[in-house]
């Protein structure tokens, strides 16, 4: 009785293999592999393109990827 009571570890969640539409500010500076505040700047520059929800900013993936890939703003 004792073993069923206890509670058993959690299993990881599962990774998704779908690219995120959008990601915070930090997650973009993550994958970016920059500061948080460049990320910043290069949004409020128009090289990175973001969308405000709230008073979150949320940067779109596509973005990034072409930023990364070519420096290059997405159009």
């Amino acid at each position: 009785m004792w073993a069923e009571s206890v509670e058993k570890p959690k299993e990881p969640k599962p990774l998704l293999a779908v690219e995120p539409l959008l990601v915070s500010e930090e997650t973009a500076s993550d994958m970016l592999g920059i500061c948080p505040r460049s990320v910043w700047e290069l949004g409020d520059k128009g090289v990175l393109q973001f969308k405000r929800i709230g008073r979150r900013k949320l940067y779109l993936f596509n973005s990034l990827k072409a930023f990364a890939e070519g420096g290059k703003e997405v159009e």
